[in-house]
């Protein structure tokens, strides 16, 4: 190994790092505090009764409680990290299951029976979907460090690793391409969304098409992570703000929400960490219009492709015949806490708890074709099992719960324990990438950042298997391709 040199002989560290990684401390009284929201949820559960008012109301205020004092937590803390995977944990995980009764505990929002399948489970549904924040939050942290964690070295990956980035985004982007010529492009004009989300109704061989949705995420997060590390830049030329324009416009047209935020949250959190941290006015005034974007995308994507006339036709008859609302969009965020609903009576009294049968299904997702071999013996995933029992064959999927996987397999306590476990997980990852600050530490981070904040809404079959894939790809690459070793200060780090 090179000895290791100043940084000062290579770049200026203000241009492409900010001083302090944001890792905070662990603390007692905060656990506590934790810990006796947990007692409060179960006291909410079984001592306010089984009404619509007295217990979903204040279990829902209970729970919003709990986010307002951690989001307090984060300001009081200096420098303030507002994109702290805690804290944004908590942000996906509150929109996805308060989103809705937020605006329905202050009578802004009608009650839709879209998010009420069954009223009378509702107490249980939100003592699950408060444990599960809150042992989130408590595995989160009791597993930090002692102490802040600054790196005492850092790693300047070689430019092998910017034209790698780079050629992965070229190939997802042709593959991208040639499947919208391979299916027709009268017909993706004609359906758009419709093509990109069934291409396999339209081609004979779909498989790398969903390989290249993968493939560009993980492209450009090499290429942009290693174009800061190397030139304290998101982009070094113009050939790679091409690539990434052209695969935006492309799912923007085509009504890719997940893969856009996918590759926005990528963009966010690389210039958070490495370049200068958002502020919160910037990161409100980015929620707001991706949330526009967000309404805009859906309203246009199911409803006549790329032919804007008859789309603004449509979305007119809508709104005059009071088929769409203002308010659809945060019905459509309740749909998490719905599918803890329909679980909670489905779950034990017509199907019995799984005991750990969708862990299995997990495991064996990660390797490939395995889960479809096993598929007699573990069944379908969760979300798929909901939609086939409740909705029927030819329902549109639905998507799932985090928390409700714990309760499906084994009641409260899997809500409890499996909770934890990932609030742990998400915190060493974030601790390892800031004592280390390597090429390989930061795109784990990155992407696995990502990957927690989607399964928010689905289940660990879609976290388990791209976690083991990418730190293969991460060992691979790191053996491959080097990095120059460079010593920012000699500190002692500090120990768990």
């Amino acid at each position: 190994m090179k000895n290791a040199i100043s940084v000062s002989e290579l770049i200026s560290p203000e241009k492409i790092f900010i001083d302090t990684i944001y890792c905070e401390s662990r603390s007692f009284v905060y656990s506590m505090w934790l810990l006796c929201c947990g007692l409060l949820s179960y006291y909410i559960y079984s001592h306010t009764g089984r009404s619509l008012d007295s217990n979903i109301r204040t279990a829902v205020a209970f729970g919003l409680l709990i986010v307002i004092v951690h989001f307090i937590r984060h300001t009081l803390n200096k420098p303030r990290n507002f994109l702290a995977p805690d804290l944004m944990y908590v942000v996906f995980y509150t929109a996805f299951h308060f989103g809705y009764l937020g605006l329905w505990l202050f009578n802004i929002v009608p009650e839709s029976p879209k998010v009420f399948y069954s009223i009378g489970q509702y107490p249980l549904v939100m003592l699950i979907v408060n444990l599960g924040m809150i042992s989130f939050l408590l595995g989160y942290e009791i597993s930090g460090p002692k102490n802040l964690v600054p790196a005492s070295i850092r790693l300047i990956p070689n430019a092998s690793w910017t034209l790698v980035g780079a050629l992965l985004m070229m190939i997802a982007l042709g593959v991208h391409v040639f499947y919208l010529f391979y299916a027709g492009i009268d017909t993706w004009m004609a359906y758009g969304y419709q093509v990109y989300i069934h291409m396999e109704d339209y081609v004979s061989y779909p498989n790398m098409w969903r390989i290249q949705l993968h493939l560009f995420s993980i492209g450009f997060s090499i290429y942009i992570v290693s174009c800061v590390l190397q030139h304290g830049k998101l982009f070094n030329g113009k050939f790679g703000v091409f690539l990434f324009s052209i695969y935006m416009a492309l799912l923007f047209l085509e009504g890719g929400r997940t893969q856009l935020v996918t590759l926005g949250l990528i963009l966010l959190l690389v210039r958070h960490y490495l370049i200068k941290p958002l502020s919160f006015k910037m990161l409100a005034l980015i929620c707001f219009c991706g949330l526009t974007a967000f309404v805009f995308i859906k309203l246009f994507r199911n409803v006549a492709g790329f032919n804007v006339s008859r789309a603004i036709e449509e979305i007119t008859y809508a709104g005059q015949s009071d088929l769409t609302h203002w308010y659809d969009s945060f019905v459509e965020m309740g749909g998490s806490v719905s599918t803890i609903n329909l679980t909670t009576m489905l779950v034990p009294g017509t199907s019995g708890f799984w005991h750990g049968r969708s862990y299995l299904q997990s495991i064996a997702h990660v390797f490939p074709y395995l889960q479809s071999v096993l598929m007699p013996v573990l069944g379908a995933s969760p979300s798929t099992w909901l939609t086939l029992t409740h909705f029927g064959m030819f329902a549109a999927g639905t998507g799932y719960s985090i928390a409700a996987e714990g309760y499906l397999n084994f009641g409260i306590p899997g809500v409890i324990v499996q909770m934890f476990l990932i609030g742990i997980i998400l915190r060493r990852i974030y601790v390892w990438f800031a004592r280390t600050l390597t090429m390989t530490s930061t795109l784990f981070f990155i992407i696995s950042f990502g990957l927690f904040m989607i399964t928010v809404r689905n289940h660990t079959n879609l976290l388990v298997s791209p976690l083991v894939r990418l730190l293969v790809l991460m060992w691979l690459l790191k053996s491959i391709f080097k990095e120059t070793v460079i010593a920012m200060h000699q500190k002692q780090q500090p120990k768990d």
